[in-house]
């Protein structure tokens, strides 16, 4: 809260009364004495009892306007985020008393205005370099211009960062475009999907929850295969995944599910696969985007499938996978007849959008395993889960 130049004055407060008045002042004050003089200061902080205006009563207006707050003592802040790092089992809050504009000069420490301003004067440029003790010459500034500061490479301060940057593991963001390939699964991880379902017409999420069950289970890939969900497996039969993949939880299961005692019941697991994120879209795309950029930003490829209800639109994470170099499966779920219409399979990276279509009667016609498999008119119209296995081996090939 306070910096260094307090703690004689404070060491002097044995009755407290600095502490009273401390505590006593209010923000909007604190706030116009940053914007006033050390005199100012001096008459209306220190002023306000004897006993404190005695503990200053040798300093200079200097002295008293230069008196730091906390947040603005690098020694300080140091001390607390020191503090904060070692382990006492509980959560740990640093609170950083500033000045708004601080070392801009006049102008802007303390102001309202402070964020309206776009230009300082030249006096406030020249004294913004004294305060922060950089090596740039009077000639060198402008007042429309000013010179960039870059400490040499063996400074102090750009060998510290250097350092600190190492530790932290290298320069972040680092973006890749390729990352290590993805071993093939064997051909029997498709076997199920490819028997088909013989004259049994079962719905597509059916034969996308099979393939996606075998596909975790394999050695090589399986690990790296993410469902995200926005709440809507249960809705959408994908129920069956829970038993298996299990939903993940960084604390596990911590309640009694009201369904427990049901087969398919939803089960939470440190160890789960599953991101079900509720009624949650932000989250989910946001753990969309994580995954499907891990291989750029972590060297570590990870094949996410976003499985979503079509009435919420795919536009999002649509729009955010071709930005952010995503790669990723997007599985749209549709239960009406209109909302049927020929989709095209869009590629961007190595992204796939398939669509499932529910409706009973619809399937009817058209969307056994054994038809999607063999109707590739079928597949342009609408690409469907039974044609998972020539998509992901495009994906992992690519």
């Amino acid at each position: 809260m306070w910096g260094r130049g307090w703690d004689p004055l404070l060491a002097q407060d044995r009755e407290g009364a600095l502490v009273k008045i401390m505590n006593e002042t209010l923000d909007g004050d604190y706030q116009t004495f940053k914007a006033e003089s050390g005199k100012y200061v001096r008459d209306n902080f220190f002023g306000r009892d004897p006993r404190t205006a005695a503990m200053v009563a040798n300093w200079s207006d200097d002295q008293i306007w230069n008196l730091k707050r906390g947040g603005h003592d690098y020694q300080k802040l140091f001390a607390a985020y020191t503090a904060a790092t070692q382990k006492n089992g509980r959560p740990t809050v640093i609170l950083a008393k500033t000045v708004k504009g601080w070392t801009l000069g006049s102008h802007f420490e303390g102001r309202n205005s402070t964020h309206q301003m776009k230009k300082m004067t030249l006096e406030d440029i020249q004294k913004f370099r004294d305060t922060l003790h950089l090596d740039i010459p009077d000639e060198k500034l402008d007042k429309y211009l000013p010179p960039y500061y870059k400490p040499a490479a063996e400074s102090p301060e750009a060998k510290y960062l250097a350092e600190r940057r190492a530790e932290l593991g290298g320069s972040i963001p680092r973006r890749r475009s390729k990352s290590r390939p993805l071993a093939m699964p064997a051909d029997s991880v498709y076997e199920s999907v490819k028997r088909g379902s013989g004259h049994q017409e079962i719905a597509t999420t059916m034969a996308f929850v099979r393939m996606l069950k075998d596909l975790v289970k394999d050695p090589a890939l399986g690990n790296r295969i993410v469902p995200i969900i926005p709440d809507e497996a249960r809705t959408f039969g994908m129920d069956s995944l829970f038993p298996t993949m299990k939903i993940y939880s960084p604390h596990g299961q911590q309640y009694t599910a009201v369904d427990r005692e049901l087969m398919l019941s939803y089960k939470e697991s440190t160890s789960g696969v599953i991101l079900h994120e509720g009624i949650n879209e932000a989250g989910s795309v946001a753990s969309f985007t994580a995954v499907g950029s891990s291989y750029s930003t972590h060297d570590e490829p990870m094949i996410p499938i976003y499985i979503f209800y079509s009435m919420f639109g795919f536009q999002r994470p649509e729009m955010l996978s071709g930005q952010l170099l995503i790669n990723s499966f997007v599985v749209l779920l549709s239960v009406q007849p209109q909302d049927v219409q020929p989709l095209m399979v869009k590629v961007c990276n190595t992204k796939m959008v398939i669509h499932i279509c529910l409706r009973q009667q619809i399937l009817q016609s058209l969307l056994t395993i054994q038809h999607l498999l063999t109707s590739l008119a079928t597949l342009l119209k609408m690409v469907c889960v039974a044609c998972m296995v020539k998509i992901v081996r495009t994906f992992i090939t690519t």
